[in-house]
């Protein structure tokens, strides 16, 4: 985020101080301005996912790094098994269990970022389901 902030500020800072002030507010003003309009243009258009986001979605999915296993059929519930990392002696397999119906996992990422972890997308990617038709 700070990086976002500090094109904000840049050739400013020879400035008189009213003038900093000024130059950082009508600059920020526009930085959020025009945020907000390429975010309506984007609800308009039927994106619901920004670039950044769905990049970021798609290499925890490209990772494949996790091995899911059918728990409960019925209840929706999976066991996913993280595997070690070739050279890393500190990170250990882990499971967690993934629970579809209320997607939620043990790891709390989700609840703790809002957003899915990496053990959910390896569940709808294992079973083919396309994670957006949930958020």
């Amino acid at each position: 985020m700070f990086e976002a902030f500090n094109c904000v500020l840049k050739g400013v800072r020879d400035l008189p101080i009213v003038a900093l002030v000024q130059l950082t507010f009508y600059r920020v003003n526009n930085y959020f301005t025009v945020g907000q309009e390429l975010g309506a243009s984007r609800l308009v258009s039927g994106e619901e996912i920004t670039p950044y986001f769905d990049a970021k979605i798609k290499a925890k999915v490209d990772k494949g790094s996790h091995e899911v296993l059918l728990y409960d059929h019925v209840q929706k519930l999976f066991h996913v098994k993280t595997r070690s990392f070739v050279g890393s002696s500190n990170r250990k397999p882990c499971t967690y269990h993934v629970d579809l119906r209320t997607w939620s996992c043990t790891c709390t990422k989700t609840l703790l970022l809002e957003f899915p972890c990496s053990h959910i997308l390896a569940v709808y990617h294992r079973r083919s389901i396309d994670f957006r038709q949930f958020m």
